[in-house]
């Protein structure tokens, strides 16, 4: 039998004339594996969205440069019905193949509504549990069901107890399945109708890893204190530690460092099972949740073959080292530093071989149900607002915020404010990953390619994030964008904030980036001076204002940063137009092959989405075109810290 990929593949197949016109509502052949299947038999995709952008694509890739454009099936793929193929210009229509892909289609049997939620890496499973299908068309209802069963091994009737629940969300949010919202929340409601779950925060940690751990850790300290505290005696925990198909969960999450060891002023009165969650030697202890941390990494670590979401999954495991390694208590052994070296020069290889391979594919795959790339989260919003309700947007974009010290504010924030909590995701940053490049993605949705006019300066995002919500139907007096905030008062955009017309708001935060280029103490410094701007900043105070004029918040950053070591600087003068210290812009290609000629050890980038004319020399590993053996914090590379960045939904607890 085929599978869903091979499908797919199989009706394309009786395509025959050059162009392909692909009615593609649902985004099937964004799909990772199908794009990646397609590719490797030489079809050609591009995006019919805006007709003009289109058209600058289009000929940029198969006129202007007809010696090297793609010779297979050029696929014209448009996200809407079928019916609106022959919309489309004429020249394209002349003695194109047009054919429609959509899940209403392909899953008729179950409803449209329901499955157009599901993330695409999960239609080969849909795929194969429908055909064993052979009953009548289910209802919204009835679909959620065969999906909790058939795609996530949700059998609600085995939910009785909290331990049943328990090992089902640890299972699932270890292995990163993440449930569409719209079968999480009946989900919840199908948990809410038992008892057993009343004082459970389930709206937290159905849907985020980070929270579930959250709830445990502090229910294991709540445990903890209480157990010790009775002599001895019998408490019965709001989690079941004491039941023992729980215990083998704890002990892995301790084992694997997803839950930390807490202190006991007396271990001797505590069962002999719960000294695996005891600090007993602290230095010892993060010694080996440090090793744990990297057992849990090379593990999961992914090869040029997996998948853009295997490569986040790392990126979130490599941060989490991250912050231990640099947290202030923190001391390592020679053996374990280079230990961890070598772990990162592993990663820095691979990932780089998966970027030069496989980053043109990402670019291209949907903003929905998740943003993939920067470019993505402009229209994810959109769609938020125009399908789900989310009237007021904010969206705040930390400059130059990595991961792991995305890791360190959300700690420190939720410190402070116990009413926040997060939805969290992540996505790829532009390459170069420099702020005029991947900043000015977030704000006008669009690939580099299309603002060759603007690739090396910040100048223009207000006019384009004005631009891209004016398409969305909005008045320019709708729409607010301001930057350079961070240091000041929030009184100098509080007009802005309680301005009735305004319902979309794009602030850029650039306290980060400057904390960064002035840093000469790498990550730990970064660490502790990110934590300190929490604390003393106004940040929180921005997210309590936004929310209190009803604006859902958002969070993101358009690049990371990496520690890096100069290897000298290249003598290219005025004649370089971007002299970044991880990336040099180039508009001659032939002073860009001088300077490589120069140091040999840099990449040429020529990914896809690059508009025509600049030319990008990137520095490999931990290096930086800086002083020799200067060590600075920098960005404008390749690897996975500057690369992969947080998307968070800040989110008020309901009280």
């Amino acid at each position: 039998m085929l599978n869903f990929h091979e499908k797919i593949l199989q009706n394309l197949q009786t395509v025959t004339s050059p162009v392909a016109l692909v009615s593609d509502p649902d985004g099937i052949l964004d799909e990772e594996r199908i794009a990646k299947l397609l590719s490797e038999h030489g079809y050609e995709q591009i995006i019919y969205d805006d007709p003009i952008a289109f058209r600058f694509a289009y000929t940029s890739i198969y006129d202007q440069r007809s010696d090297k454009a793609p010779k297979g099936i050029r696929i014209v793929v448009l996200r809407r019905p079928k019916h609106d193929l022959r919309n489309l210009p004429y020249d394209l229509l002349q003695g194109a193949t047009q054919i429609s892909f959509s899940l209403a289609e392909l899953f008729p049997n179950l409803s449209y509504p329901i499955i157009k939620e599901l993330e695409h890496t999960q239609l080969d499973k849909l795929y194969n549990a429908y055909v064993e299908y052979q009953g009548e068309q289910l209802s919204d209802t009835a679909t959620k069901e065969f999906l909790l069963k058939n795609i996530y091994g949700i059998a609600l009737e085995m939910i009785k107890t909290r331990a049943d629940l328990i090992k089902i969300l640890i299972s699932k949010h270890l292995e990163s399945i993440d449930i569409p919202k719209i079968i999480g929340d009946y989900f919840i409601h199908l948990l809410q109708r038992n008892p057993e779950f009343d004082d459970w925060p389930l709206e937290k940690i159905v849907y985020q890893r980070a929270e579930l751990l959250l709830f445990l850790q502090e229910s294991w300290k709540n445990y903890i204190t209480k157990v010790a505290s009775k002599s001895g005696g019998i408490y019965h925990s709001i989690v079941p530690f004491d039941q023992s198909d729980i215990r083998v969960y704890l002990n892995n999450l301790f084992f694997e460092g997803w839950l930390k060891p807490i202190q006991c002023s007396e271990p001797e009165l505590l069962p002999a099972w719960a000294t695996v969650g005891i600090l007993t030697d602290p230095m010892r202890q993060r010694q080996e949740q440090i090793e744990k941390l990297m057992n849990r990494v090379q593990r999961e670590m992914p090869n040029i073959q997996s998948s853009y979401k295997d490569w986040q999954q790392l990126a979130v495991s490599w941060a989490e080292l991250s912050v231990v390694r640099h947290e202030q208590d923190t001391i390592l052994t020679p053996n374990l530093e280079s230990k961890i070296e070598e772990l990162q020069e592993i990663i820095e290889a691979r990932f780089e071989a998966w970027l030069l391979d496989k980053y043109a594919s990402i670019a291209t795959l949907s903003y929905w149900p998740k943003p993939v790339m920067l470019h993505h989260i402009a229209p994810y919003l959109a769609h938020r607002r125009r399908s789900l309700g989310d009237k007021k947007i904010a969206l705040i974009v930390v400059d130059g915020l990595a991961l792991d010290q995305w890791f360190v504010m959300r700690d420190a924030i939720s410190r402070l404010n116990r009413n926040l909590y997060f939805e969290e995701t992540w996505a790829f940053a532009w390459v170069p990953t420099l702020t005029s490049v991947s900043r000015q993605t977030i704000f006008a949705a669009q690939i580099p390619l299309y603002f060759s006019d603007s690739f090396v300066t910040t100048e223009n995002e207000g006019r384009k994030w004005r631009k891209f919500w004016e398409n969305e139907g909005l008045q320019n007096q709708n729409i607010g964008y301001y930057r350079g905030l961070g240091a000041g008062p929030i009184s100098e955009i509080e007009t802005s904030i309680t301005d009735p017309n305004i319902c979309i708001l794009g602030l850029v935060v650039e306290t980060v980036d400057k904390i960064m280029h002035g840093m000469k103490l790498g990550g730990t410094g970064m660490h502790q001076q990110v934590g300190l701007w929490i604390q003393k900043g106004n940040l929180l105070e921005l997210i309590a204002r936004l929310w209190d004029v009803g604006f859902s918040v958002y969070l993101t950053s358009d690049h990371g940063n990496i520690e890096a070591t100069g290897r000298g600087r290249p003598r290219e003068g005025c004649l370089v137009e971007v002299s970044g210290q991880r990336a040099r812009v180039y508009e001659d290609v032939l002073l860009l092959k001088q300077v490589q000629n120069e140091f040999p050890d840099t990449i040429h980038w020529t990914g896809q989405g690059l508009p025509a004319g600049y030319h990008v020399l990137l520095s490999r590993d931990r290096t930086a075109f800086s002083g020799k053996d200067e060590k600075l914090v920098s960005h404008g590379g390749i690897t996975l810290e500057e690369v992969v960045v947080p998307f968070v939904w800040l989110k008020k607890e309901k009280r």
